[in-house]
C-alpha cells in the first residue's frame, strides 16, 4: 500500500517538473537591468532666516521626506510610466508601451530605512530596453522633484504677498486708532505727569509709614510708663516717732495674772491635776500671743511725708506723650485721607494708560510682523532657482549576464511541489472513494460468516505488548479471543485440532493469532503456536531474541526427527509452546512437496492438542491457500482501517476455493464504540 502510494506521488512530481519545464520553454526571456540612485545629494536651496509655520509647510511640500516616501515615489506608477515612455522615444521602440503593464509589475525598487540610496531594478524582454529604462528613471525623479520644489515656491512666495498686504492694512490702522485715542484725551506728555503723580503719591505713603511708625513708638513709651507710675509710691516719708504697742503690755499683765492663779492654786491642787493642767495650756497660749506681738513690738507715733519726685516726673512725661500722640494720630488720618484721594486720582490714569499702552503695543507688534512678512517676501523672491539635479544616478544601468526568467530551478522546484501535492491530493481522493468495512455486523452481512473476535484499534506501544504477551507471566488475552477459545473448545470433536489465522490485504493476522494461543493455553490444553509466515516472520522476531531453527529446518529436512523437540520453545506460559519460522526465512510454504507440508502438519499435531497456524495474507500469498484444506478451521483476519471492501470477498473465495472447512472471521483496528467485547488494552 505505501509502495502504490509513493509511486503515485512519484508520478505526479515527474509530471510536474515536466510541466515546469514546458512552461520555462513557453515563456519569454526576461532581462533585469539595474541601478543605484542616491537621492538627496542636493537640496534645494532654502529661505535664510526665519520662516512662519505656514510657509514651512508649504515649502516642506517641495522637498525631499522620509526615505519610504522618496522610495514610494520612484516605486510610482508616475516615475514608471514617464521613463518609460522616454526610454521608448530613445530606442524608437513603440512595443515598450504596449507592454507598460506587465513592464511595471516586474518593476521594483529596494532600500533600506537608515540609507538614502535606492536600487532600481527594471525587468525588460530585451537588455537594452531594460538598461534604457533604467536609466530613464533618476531623470524622470529629478523633473518631478524639481516641478514639486517650484511649485511649493511660487505657493509661499503668493502667501507671503498676500500675508504682506493684510498685515499692512493691520498697520495703517493700528496708526488711526492710536492717533484718535490721543486728540480724545489730549495727552501732551501723559508719562511725565504719570511720573509726579506716582512720585506724590510714594512720598504720601512714607509720610504715613513714618508717623504710623512714631504712633507705634509712643504708644509702647506710655505703656512703659504707666506700668512705672503703678510700681512708684505716691509719696515719701521725711521723719516719724515709734512706742511700745499697748498689746503688748496687756498680753503681758494678762499672763502675770495667770501665773499668780496657778501659784495660788497649788497650794491646793497637785501638778497632774485638770485645774493646774487647764491653767498650764492657758498660760502656754498667751505666751505665744506674746511672742507674736513682739514682733510688732515697736508702733509709729507720728510720721511727716511728700510726694515722690520720681513718679511725678514719670507723670510729666507721660502726659507729654499723650498730647504728642493725639497729635500724631490726626496726622496719620490726614494722611490717610490724602492718599485714598490720590489713589482715587491714579486710578483714572492707568485705564488710559493701559488703553494707550495696548494701541501702542499693537502698533508695534504690527509693524514687526509687517516688517518680518516683507523679508521673507524679498528673500524669497532671490531664492526661488532650485539645484540641478535631487538625485544622483550613481552609475550607467548594469544588466545581469543571465536572464532573470525563465528560472528553470525555481519552477523545476514549483513544479516537484505541485506535483507532490497533487500526488498526495489524489492517493488520498482514491484511497478516501475505496468502501472499507468498520463494524463487525458490516462484516457478517458482507461475508455470510460470524464474526468470532474483534480488536480495538491499538497503538504501536499496545500492539507490542499483545505480541509479546507470551513472554509475560502475567499477561491476559483480550476478553474477545477468551470467548473464542471456549466456544471453539466447546465444539472439539477430537484432538489434535490445527488451526489457521490467516488475513485479507490491508491487515496482519499475528496479533490474533498470539492471543487466540494465549486463551487457549488458559483451558488446559496444550497449544502450539506456529510462526508459518516465512517471509516476514513477525512472531519470531518478538518473542525470540536469538534466530532459531523451526519451520523451514523441519519442511526442508535440515533437521534430525529425534530433533523436533528441541524446535519447541517453551514460553512464559503453562501448555503455551513456540515453533519459530525457522533460519531459512524469505520462502513460502508454496515452495514445499505436499507431503512435505502434511507430514509437517502430522508431527506437529502428535505433540500438541491445538495447534495455531499464523500465516500471511491469503489474497497476497499463495500459503494460505495452500494450507486451507489440511486445517480444522480458518480464521480470516480482517482489518477495518486497512482492508477495503472489495478485498474481503475476494479473500473468502480464494480459501472456499481452497477447500477450507470452516471458515470464521476476526476483525481488527475496530471502534470502541461499536465493538464491546473486550476489556481495556494494554498500553
Amino acid at each position: 500500500m505505501i509502495r502504490m502510494h509513493f509511486r503515485r506521488v512519484a508520478f505526479f512530481s515527474v509530471l510536474g517538473i515536466a510541466v515546469a519545464v514546458v512552461v520555462g520553454l513557453l515563456m519569454p526571456t526576461v532581462w533585469e537591468a539595474r541601478t543605484e540612485i542616491l537621492f538627496g545629494a542636493e537640496d534645494s536651496r532654502r529661505v535664510v532666516g526665519a520662516t512662519t509655520d505656514p510657509v514651512d509647510q508649504i515649502l516642506q511640500l517641495g522637498n525631499q521626506g522620509t526615505v519610504e516616501t522618496e522610495l514610494q515615489i520612484i516605486r510610482s506608477e508616475t516615475t514608471f510610466a514617464n521613463a518609460l515612455q522616454a526610454a521608448a522615444e530613445k530606442l524608437s521602440d513603440a512595443s515598450l508601451l504596449r507592454d507598460y503593464e506587465d513592464l511595471y509589475l516586474m518593476y521594483d525598487v529596494k532600500g533600506q530605512e537608515m540609507s538614502r540610496i535606492a536600487q532600481v531594478r527594471v525587468r525588460a524582454y530585451s537588455p537594452d530596453s531594460a538598461a534604457a529604462i533604467a536609466d530613464e528613471i533618476g531623470k524622470v525623479y529629478n523633473d518631478l522633484r524639481q516641478q514639486a520644489i517650484r511649485r511649493s515656491v511660487v505657493q509661499a512666495q503668493e502667501y507671503l504677498d498676500s500675508q504682506v498686504r493684510s498685515a499692512e492694512r493691520d498697520v495703517r490702522e493700528a496708526e488711526r486708532r492710536l492717533e484718535r485715542f490721543k486728540i480724545e484725551r489730549g495727552f501732551t506728555d501723559f508719562q511725565t505727569s504719570t511720573a509726579e503723580a506716582t512720585r506724590y503719591e510714594q512720598d504720601l505713603a512714607r509720610a504715613l509709614d513714618k508717623a504710623r511708625a512714631e504712633a507705634d513708638g509712643l504708644r509702647s513709651a506710655i505703656a512703659r510708663q504707666k506700668q512705672k507710675i503703678t510700681q512708684t509710691p505716691a509719696t515719701s516719708v521725711e521723719a516719724s516717732t515709734d512706742t511700745k504697742s499697748p498689746v503688748v503690755t496687756q498680753i503681758e499683765q494678762q499672763l502675770a495674772d495667770y501665773q499668780r492663779q496657778r501659784v495660788e492654786a497649788l497650794r491646793y491642787y497637785r501638778e497632774d491635776s485638770i485645774k493646774i493642767r487647764n491653767l498650764d495650756a492657758v498660760i502656754a497660749e498667751w505666751e505665744r500671743k506674746l511672742l507674736e506681738a513682739k514682733k510688732r513690738e515697736m508702733v509709729p507715733t507720728g510720721r511727716q511725708t511728700s510726694p515722690d519726685p520720681l513718679r511725678r516726673q514719670v507723670e510729666l512725661q507721660l502726659v507729654a506723650n499723650e498730647v504728642q500722640l493725639t497729635s500724631l494720630q490726626s496726622q496719620i488720618r490726614a494722611l490717610e485721607s490724602e492718599l485714598a484721594r490720590q489713589r482715587e486720582r491714579q486710578q483714572v490714569l492707568p485705564r488710559d494708560e493701559v488703553e494707550l499702552r495696548r494701541l501702542t503695543r499693537d502698533l508695534d507688534i504690527l509693524e514687526a510682523k509687517y516688517r518680518k512678512l516683507k523679508a521673507q517676501a524679498e528673500d524669497l523672491k532671490d531664492k526661488t532657482e532650485t539645484v540641478r539635479v535631487s538625485a544622483q544616478v550613481l552609475g550607467p544601468a548594469r544588466v545581469l549576464k543571465q536572464p532573470v526568467s525563465p528560472n528553470y530551478f525555481k519552477l523545476g522546484f514549483i513544479g516537484l511541489v505541485c506535483g507532490i501535492c497533487l500526488g498526495l491530493l489524489y492517493t488520498s481522493v482514491v484511497e478516501a472513494m475505496r468502501l472499507r468495512v468498520s463494524t463487525s455486523s458490516q462484516l457478517s452481512e458482507l461475508t455470510g460468516l460470524p464474526v468470532s473476535a474483534t480488536v480495538p484499534k491499538l497503538p504501536p506501544r499496545a500492539e507490542q505488548v499483545l505480541l509479546e504477551a507470551p513472554n509475560d507471566p502475567d499477561a491476559k488475552p483480550l476478553e474477545s479471543f477468551r470467548f473464542l477459545a471456549f466456544a471453539s473448545t466447546a465444539k472439539f470433536e477430537s484432538l489434535p485440532r490445527v488451526l489457521m489465522f490467516t488475513s485479507a490485504q490491508g491487515a496482519d493476522a499475528t496479533i490474533p493469532a498470539v492471543q487466540f494461543a494465549l486463551a487457549v493455553a488458559q483451558t488446559g490444553l496444550r497449544t502450539l503456536l506456529v510462526d508459518a509466515d516465512l517471509r516476514r516472520a513477525t512472531a519470531s522476531e518478538r518473542l525470540l531474541r536469538d534466530p532459531r531453527p523451526g519451520v523451514s529446518d523441519l519442511l526442508g529436512r535440515s533437521m534430525l526427527p529425534t530433533e523436533e523437540s528441541e524446535m519447541l520453545v517453551p514460553t512464559q506460559h503453562e501448555n503455551l509452546w513456540f515453533l519459530p519460522a525457522g533460519s531459512e526465512t524469505g520462502g513460502s510454504l508454496a515452495d514445499y512437496q505436499t507431503g512435505l507440508v502434511t507430514g509437517f502438519l502430522d508431527t506437529l499435531k502428535a505433540r500438541a492438542d491445538v495447534v495455531i497456524l499464523d500465516l500471511p495474507a491469503c489474497d497476497v500469498l499463495s500459503d494460505a491457500a495452500r494450507l486451507a484444506k489440511l486445517v480444522d478451521e480458518v480464521y480470516l483476519v480482517v482489518s477495518a482501517r486497512d482492508t477495503q471492501y472489495r478485498q474481503v470477498p475476494q479473500a473468502q473465495e480464494i480459501l472456499t476455493q481452497s477447500g477450507a472447512r470452516a471458515i470464521s472471521l476476526v476483525l481488527t483496528d475496530a471502534s470502541p464504540d461499536d465493538e464491546p467485547f473486550w476489556v481495556a488494552a494494554p498500553v
